[in-house]
């Protein structure tokens, strides 16, 4: 027991020395890091649905109105935030239900990702469990065609990808206003008007979505996620 709580006592001295020598580096999100290396590579895109039946994920893009579905290849990276620890992680998607490599917090790669319990942990689907609209970056492999293959999928939980169900485009300046006191900031309104990406401030959470969601409907916005592909696994 001295031995452990000995060990727990350095990683904590270790982590927090960590955290403030690097402090401008932790303001970046995760895909913004990755992004310093990959340069352009990929797209931003937003989970739709996930399948841990065939490793199956459906995808929205930002700047392509069809969604695509892809199968997981065990070796397809995942990139993130540590929830608990607050480090960049990455392990490969048959990894999910191996424990995290970053800190003595003995939870799995899965919970790292989510900050939830996670009954399944190695579960695909696992990703699912992200606040609506989570952005993140997909990265191909071969010639960067999504039909190539999924080679690194990077989370960024301080940016959303959100369909709406009507053409934003006359309303940017409203919306615009509507989110700085949330801590948004929009970037970009794509895919005919209908998908909006924002950048915050703060981890976007499920009570963030709520809250943003009752916002847009004053301005006759709502998210349009009940259109989408695999609507039940979509909305869980």
């Amino acid at each position: 027991m001295f031995s452990k709580n000995i060990n727990q006592l350095f990683w904590n001295v270790f982590l927090t020395l960590a955290q403030i020598s690097s402090l401008p580096i932790l303001n970046v999100s995760a895909s913004e890091k990755v992004n310093l290396h990959l340069g352009l590579q990929g797209n931003t895109v937003t989970i739709l649905s996930s399948s841990n039946t065939n490793s199956k994920l459906t995808l929205l893009i930002l700047g392509k109105n069809q969604p695509v579905k892809l199968i997981v290849n065990g070796k397809t990276l995942l990139e993130c935030i540590c929830y608990h620890c607050n480090m960049v992680m990455d392990f490969t998607s048959d990894s999910l239900s191996s424990r995290c490599q970053m800190c003595p917090c003995d939870a799995s790669n899965a919970e790292c990702i989510t900050g939830l319990n996670m009954k399944k942990k190695s579960s695909i689907e696992s990703l699912s469990t992200l606040p609506k609209g989570t952005q993140m970056r997909a990265v191909w492999d071969g010639d960067g065609n999504p039909d190539a293959g999924l080679s690194r999928l990077i989370i960024d939980r301080r940016g959303t990808l959100l369909p709406v169900d009507i053409d934003c485009n006359a309303l940017r300046n409203q919306i615009t206003e509507a989110i700085k006191p949330m801590g948004g900031e929009l970037i970009e309104i794509g895919n005919e008007g209908k998908v909006l990406q924002i950048k915050w401030n703060e981890d976007w959470t499920p009570s963030r979505s709520t809250k943003l969601e009752k916002i847009l409907a004053k301005l006759n916005i709502h998210f349009a996620f009940l259109k989408m592909p695999d609507r039940k696994i979509a909305n869980s």
